[in-house]
């Protein structure tokens, strides 16, 4: 028999405009990954601590913490394999911030490289636990979350790269350079602040 699931969706978010009053916005055309106290990422809960990004096009993510008990689990649980998150998660958007910068390989602007931007909190887990980047990104990317949180960008012919709607917090950033990933350290992003300019160059590759 499968273990059971429980998993939240983008309906079950109650997202708020944090810079107008809280005013309500609509879940439609949003996402929800949440990242579990054993570290996987994806829209599956567990029990315990939830971290929760909330992204929708246009606003600044959103992050919050979502607790599951062990009675919560058991009572959402227990009619079948699978069940979901019935209870409404506020979220509110507040003021964006951002960062920018530039991909080099010895000196010479690297075009069209996928960004990726990982949350410091699922970066340190990973060093943690020693996954390797290329591991750690290709489980965001298989969620979504490293995509979205990169809004899909990729360097411009100057190798250059501007990332916008990012809460305020610390991020990792990397960037794929010959054959592995150009990785910053973390990097603290301010409200109503760009932060910059990052330089990912070849010297700062992880496996």
């Amino acid at each position: 028999q499968a273990p059971p699931v429980l998993s939240i969706r983008e309906d079950g978010m109650v997202p708020m405009d944090g810079t107008r009053g809280n005013t309500p916005l609509s879940p439609r055309h949003c996402a929800v990954y949440a990242l579990t106290p054993s570290g996987n990422v994806g829209n599956k809960l567990e029990v315990g601590a939830n971290i929760l990004y909330f992204l929708k096009p246009g606003y600044t993510l959103g992050v919050t913490e979502l607790h599951v008990t062990q009675e919560q689990w058991d009572a959402l649980t227990r009619a079948g394999s699978t069940a979901e998150w019935r209870e409404p998660v506020e979220i509110v958007l507040n003021e964006d911030g951002g960062m920018y910068g530039s991909v080099t390989d010895a000196g010479n602007p690297v075009s069209g490289a996928r960004i990726r931007v990982l949350p410091m909190e699922l970066w340190q887990r990973a060093e943690a636990q020693g996954v390797p980047w290329t591991d750690m990104t290709s489980a965001c990317d298989a969620s979504g979350l490293a995509r979205a949180l990169a809004q899909n960008n990729e360097t411009g012919a100057d190798g250059s790269f501007r990332l916008r709607y990012l809460a305020p917090g610390y991020y990792v950033v990397g960037a794929p350079v010959r054959d592995a990933w150009a990785v910053s350290q973390p990097i603290e992003v301010r409200a109503g602040n760009e932060t910059g300019p990052v330089a990912l160059t070849a010297e700062q590759t992880k496996p």
